[in-house]
């Protein structure tokens, strides 16, 4: 069943997708807020989302908001933060059972009015949020953030990013850090609600079976957002590499060595190369038939894992492996040999074929699941790009093996780390 997508401005800053669609048995509605991206505000943004979703003023406890819910039969409610570019986002999103068996119920106007308490009527006490709720986030995120050295290849990636781009809101990581949250409290953290309630840019969507106008007069009533809403940079202005590679060696206790090499370019998603660099990405190391994966790992053997990843909104390629202590040098000379001759235009027919058939696959499945296809659209709005999967696709399959090529000599080797925990070879 094709979808149908309708768009509409509910207010300066705020912008509804309605996607109808009677192919899955839920509704889903997603509420996405834009703000900067620095330290203290990710922080901030971090805590604030997981306060807002331990009780509404109607149910203030978390018991019985968490009652309220499951009264919705089972309805779930997700909160969290994310960094796309240089901005970062809060997301909200509650997804009800659509059911010819359910008559009791109207699945969107309850998925809205859940988001609705949450966002515009949260839990107060003494006209701040609720002190112990505070105190008991701010201990959960400060011990999150610490243990993110617990997952190495993540923390590793976080780490290069860190180093590559020191000065540039990119480096922040998404959660924050602990000493901004020293001098939080419930007062502050209110105050910081209202900043964001009146000043972030907000995208919805909405996707279900529904009549699109009852679903737009049910989204304006239910979010009538006001305030001064400037539009923020998603897309990082360009930042010239150094002349000289960064190279960098970190210490912990690892079993296994993880290799992170950054790359920029100019090429961004509103760039005339983005469908060819990210098909330079995908044949570099984006599938198990990659070029890295068969020559790194399968034919030399120098790696356990190897892979590429490519950030449109950061014009950022990194190359990420796992590798034994002594294989590091000549780990690093064959990915610079690999990377150099693919962006030569060695690039085969095959290799193109089959890396186009990987994305292409990979964009058919997002309509598969309502909160891929939220996410996409959130995604493609805030660069500007096409919205239509279809015309995607053909975008990409007319991608040639010279713009591959063209598209692989624009990125420049930036950053070389290792998180190790003994000297690397």
């Amino acid at each position: 069943m094709k979808e149908k997508v309708k768009y509409s401005q509910l207010a300066p800053g705020v912008r509804l997708a309605l996607i109808k669609s009677g192919k899955f048995k839920t509704d889903l509605v997603s509420v996405y807020l834009k703000r900067p991206l620095d330290k203290a505000e990710a922080t901030y943004n971090t805590l604030l989302a997981r306060v807002l979703e331990r009780g509404t003023k109607r149910y203030p406890t978390t018991q019985t908001f968490n009652a309220h819910l499951d009264n919705l039969y089972g309805a779930l409610l997700y909160s969290d933060v994310t960094k796309i570019g240089e901005i970062h986002i809060l997301q909200f999103k509650t997804q009800l059972p659509r059911s010819p068996w359910i008559l009791d119920m109207n699945p969107l106007k309850e998925a809205i009015g859940i988001l609705n308490e949450i966002i515009f009527e949260p839990a107060l006490e003494n006209g701040a949020f609720i002190s112990a709720y505070v105190d008991q986030e701010i201990e959960n995120l400060k011990q999150e953030i610490e243990s993110r050295t617990n997952d190495k290849s993540s923390y590793a990636m976080d780490r290069m990013v860190e180093h590559m781009c020191p000065d540039e809101p990119y480096s922040v990581y998404t959660y924050g850090d602990v000493a901004s949250l020293e001098a939080m409290n419930a007062e502050k953290l209110y105050q910081h609600y209202l900043k964001v309630l009146h000043e972030a840019e907000i995208d919805i969507v909405v996707f279900g079976d529904f009549e699109f106008e009852d679903a737009l007069s049910e989204c304006r009533t239910a979010f009538a957002f006001s305030g001064e809403r400037n539009a923020l940079q998603v897309i990082s202005p360009w930042r010239n590499s150094l002349g000289k590679v960064k190279e960098i060696v970190e210490r912990t206790d690892v079993n296994q060595a993880k290799l992170v090499i950054g790359y920029r370019t100019e090429i961004s998603g509103e760039h005339p190369l983005y469908y060819p660099a990210m098909l330079f990405s995908t044949v570099l190391g984006g599938t198990p038939s990659s070029r890295l994966f068969n020559r790194v790992r399968e034919q030399e053997s120098l790696c356990y894992y190897i892979q590429s990843k490519y950030d449109r909104f950061k014009g950022l390629l990194m190359v990420m492996a796992g590798i034994d202590k002594a294989t590091g040098s000549r780990t690093t000379e064959l990915i610079d040999e690999v990377f150099e001759d693919l962006a030569s235009g060695s690039v085969t027919q095959e290799e193109l074929d089959i890396a186009k058939k990987s994305i292409v696959s990979g964009l058919r499945s997002i309509t598969d699941f309502p909160n891929s296809y939220s996410n996409f659209l959130f995604s493609q709005w805030l660069s500007h790009e096409e919205l239509d999967i279809e015309k995607i696709i053909s975008k990409v399959n007319q991608v040639s093996a010279a713009q591959l090529s063209e598209a692989g000599k624009t990125f420049k080797k930036d950053t070389w780390y290792v998180l190790t925990g003994e000297d690397i070879e």
